[in-house]
């Protein structure tokens, strides 16, 4: 007996859509925590408001324009390929926050 090509992407996109929820949802309060650390950003930094919510304001603009941006190149690319390109690029921010720490403007 053989298993049909559709009969096994289906069986991988039952077990992804899980992992993918459950990276969405710490995204989700990853990215809604920041809106309520806004006003001691302020203050330690010594900037007003407006700009300290910038720092919650693009993050989500950027999830916007990159959803989009996914989800057109998901026709074209593997998804596997996609989110290791998107996880690279995540630990690339972080070193390089982690390393700019200390300046402004990263």
């Amino acid at each position: 007996m053989t298993t049909q090509p559709h009969a096994i992407s289906e069986s991988v996109a039952k077990r992804a859509v899980p992992v993918l929820l459950a990276i969405f949802v710490f995204s989700l309060v990853i990215d809604n925590s920041f809106k309520y650390i806004t006003e001691p950003i302020s203050g330690t930094l010594g900037i007003t408001l407006n700009e300290a919510s910038l720092q919650a304001t693009i993050p989500g603009i950027l999830i916007g324009i990159g959803a989009v941006v996914y989800s057109a190149l998901a026709d074209a690319v593997s998804i596997r390929k996609l989110l290791v390109f998107a996880i690279i690029l995540i630990c690339v921010g972080s070193i390089v926050g982690f390393a700019g720490q200390g300046s402004w403007p990263l």
